[in-house]
């Protein structure tokens, strides 16, 4: 897809990033419909990983027939971190009440900085430390993770290691796999979520999983929706814009993603309006 090929100004790469957002705010409501309509999350992984890659050879065929060795070492480890994140935020709600897992997923956004410290020696500002005070301060009033109390226990320590899953994926996407087209990229992400999703259903879910108790017509509905719009769409999105910003510019701009799935799961009716809700949105967004 030629689309993604062009250079972007720091301003659309950014509008980009606001966009894919939006849209995963969106498709975390479809997680939420599909589990509930009694699909294993490892399967969930395995068939929108399936779908994703035929999407990927289907639109992305001419990219991928010029892969590299360099490639598939960029490939493959934005592909791993990129299923680890997903998957063990699923895993940690399991574990944990969703305003903690959102609370600690969030902190990618005060990792970035330093993790590009760290590997890049790119020394964060005193802009980056504001920024991530203030949004340190929105996330706790949206995600009201101190109303519903706090405690350390292992969904915990699995959201915060879905969190430096996340932020070391940006930093990395944003650095190292800059001069990787966007396309093969992509393709390797969903490789790796299919076969990593159907590795993981064999080894813990097989056994137990019955098919009659899926509701099958909702579950393809939402991997279909996940695999087209979730993983295709938003993922060439990010991983484009992010060649023409910075890291700590792209997480930031990232984490209205809860902002924006708290206001869909409002609106559909998945929890009631809160104030925190409101103002620490507005924090964010501000």
């Amino acid at each position: 897809m030629r689309i993604f090929s062009r250079p972007l100004s720091k301003t659309r790469a950014n509008l980009l990033l606001i966009c894919a957002t939006f849209l995963w705010g969106w498709c975390i409501l479809l997680v939420k419909v599909a589990i509930n309509a009694g699909l294993p999350v490892t399967l969930l992984h395995f068939m929108r990983g399936f779908v994703y890659s035929a999407l990927c050879v289907l639109l992305y065929r001419k990219q991928i027939a010029r892969i590299c060795r360099k490639d598939i070492r960029h490939g493959i480890i934005a592909g791993l971190l990129n299923f680890a994140y997903f998957f063990i935020q699923n895993l940690s709600l399991k574990y944990t009440v969703p305003s903690n897992c959102s609370f600690l997923t969030s902190m990618n956004v005060l990792l970035v900085p330093f993790i590009a410290w760290l590997f890049l020696k790119k020394r964060p500002t005193g802009k980056n430390f504001l920024c991530m005070g203030i949004y340190l301060i929105g996330v706790t009033l949206l995600t009201g993770v101190l109303e519903a109390g706090f405690s350390f226990n292992i969904g915990n320590v699995l959201a915060l290691l879905c969190a430096v899953c996340f932020a070391t994926l940006i930093t990395y996407l944003g650095s190292y796999a800059k001069e990787t087209d966007t396309g093969i990229l992509v393709f390797f992400m969903a490789i790796t979520q299919a076969v990593m999703g159907g590795v993981l259903f064999f080894a813990m879910d097989s056994a137990a999983f019955s098919p009659a108790s899926v509701d099958w017509g909702i579950s393809i509905l939402c991997v279909f929706g996940l695999a087209g719009i979730g993983s295709f769409l938003c993922t060439s999105l990010q991983t484009y814009a992010q060649k023409y910003t910075t890291p700590s510019s792209a997480v930031l701009l990232l984490s209205l993603e809860s902002v924006f799935a708290s206001t869909f799961s409002v609106l559909l009716g998945f929890e009631p309006l809160r104030a925190g809700l409101v103002i620490g949105g507005l924090v964010i967004m501000g």
